[in-house]
């Protein structure tokens, strides 16, 4: 009698990895906790068994590649479970622009929820300055995808926003009517951390993965400003750490291999005991959009955070108590010595980030924002059919009347 629930994601969610899967994890916990339904869609049909077995034993069902099948795609899954779906909750915007109208056609009664992530459009606006460090290539703007977003976010019966920047982004100047957004911070589960005390510690720290942002983040950070933080202190340590060590510039990194250590996957204890001998995280973020987990990640660990404004869209902090803000300029290198030898504003700024996430960004506040967006979702008024259906009609005649 549950009702049921489909989340599409590109791939099998890896929650010991990046922010993101981390986000859907305590989502789908949650959802699980109101006694929904999850069955979990991954568009590339993986085999990762570590993972598909962890949402398996939560009870949520998750589909996988059959060799022997031809039905390895989402069409026919949603075909043969006609209508079985309450809610649809697709993640990302290439996903849902190209499985929109598939959605639609087989799933007439379903609510269709855009699990946003972060405005692609304004985070590829924003990158335009910038290079794209993977492919080397200038992220092209395009004003059609831009219109095609805000069009899917007007069609779907509710879109939801990690960000709240975003959220007041979509209803102030797109205009977009308040009752089809919902603003959900991401939150995580709390750590048990150790006390922080700046001057027993050193050394900084970056997490982050292969998303484009982070990999140009560091890029600029070490080609820009880590020369002139050596040249003051030749023993500080640089850790680095998720698949952004893998597309880093090599030639950097060996420039400074007596400081800069890469650690690409790391457990979970062994994350913990960086982040707990750290001074400081840095996020120096040139563009992006959505919320940055990896800010909450070091509120977490009790560990102070220099970012910028950038880093901090969207998250509730103020410059100098819970946060150090330094803008990406030529004053960067002097400004982070400063506050990296400031051991009282670094004290302070790590409890009060504690407080701020246990306040507002601890899982343990998921249930209530859950239990809202899933009533308005309830309340919102179904989209009706904006597409055409062709219909084959095939008689057949017999000899007996009765046919």
């Amino acid at each position: 009698n549950n009702k049921n629930i489909l989340i599409l994601e590109h791939s099998i969610i890896t929650p010991d990895k990046d922010c993101g899967s981390k986000f859907i994890k305590n989502f789908i916990d949650t959802l699980l906790k109101l006694d929904y339904n999850i069955f979990y869609f991954q568009d590339n049909f993986s085999q990762n068994w570590e993972y598909i077995n962890i949402l398996r034993e939560k009870g949520v069902y998750v589909n996988t590649y059959n060799h022997n099948s031809k039905d390895n795609k989402l069409e026919n899954l949603l075909k043969y479970n006609y209508n079985l779906f309450d809610y649809i909750f697709v993640s990302r915007f290439d996903k849902m622009e190209y499985y929109y109208n598939i959605l639609r056609k087989y799933n007439s009664r379903s609510k269709l929820i855009f699990q946003t992530h972060d405005l692609n459009f304004l985070r590829i606006k924003r990158s335009k300055n910038y290079s794209n460090i993977i492919d080397n290539k200038k992220i092209a703007f395009n004003i059609k995808d831009e219109n095609s977003e805000i069009d899917l976010i007007r069609n779907c019966e509710m879109s939801i926003l990690v960000s709240e920047f975003e959220y007041n982004y979509l209803k102030l100047e797109k205009k977009i009517n308040d009752n089809k957004l919902f603003n959900l911070p991401i939150m995580f589960e709390d750590k048990e951390a150790k006390k922080y005390n700046a001057r027993k510690r050193d050394g900084f720290l970056f997490i982050g993965s292969n998303h484009t942002p982070n990999v140009d983040a560091v890029d600029n950070f070490i080609k820009n400003y880590f020369s002139y933080i050596v040249e003051y202190n030749n023993n500080i340590k640089f850790h680095l750490i998720g698949s952004c060590c893998n597309y880093i510039n090599k030639s950097l990194v060996s420039r400074f291999n007596k400081n800069i250590i890469l650690h690409n996957f790391l457990s979970d204890s062994d994350m913990k005991k960086i982040f707990e001998t750290c001074r400081l995280s840095i996020v120096p973020l040139r563009y992006g959009a959505g919320m940055k987990g990896k800010i909450l990640d070091s509120f977490n660990y009790n560990l102070p955070v220099i970012t910028c404004n950038i880093g901090v869209e969207g998250i509730d902090v103020t410059n100098g108590e819970n946060i150090i803000l330094i803008e990406n300029n030529k004053e960067y290198p002097k400004f982070f010595i400063k506050y990296y030898n400031d051991f009282d504003l670094l004290n302070k700024v790590s409890e009060n980030g504690s407080k701020l996430f246990k306040s507002k960004y601890s899982v343990s506040n998921q249930i209530n924002y859950v239990k809202r967006l899933m009533k308005k979702i309830d309340n919102s008024p179904l989209k009706k059919k904006n597409f055409k259906s062709t219909i084959c009609l095939i008689y057949t005649t017999y000899y007996k009347n009765n046919t």
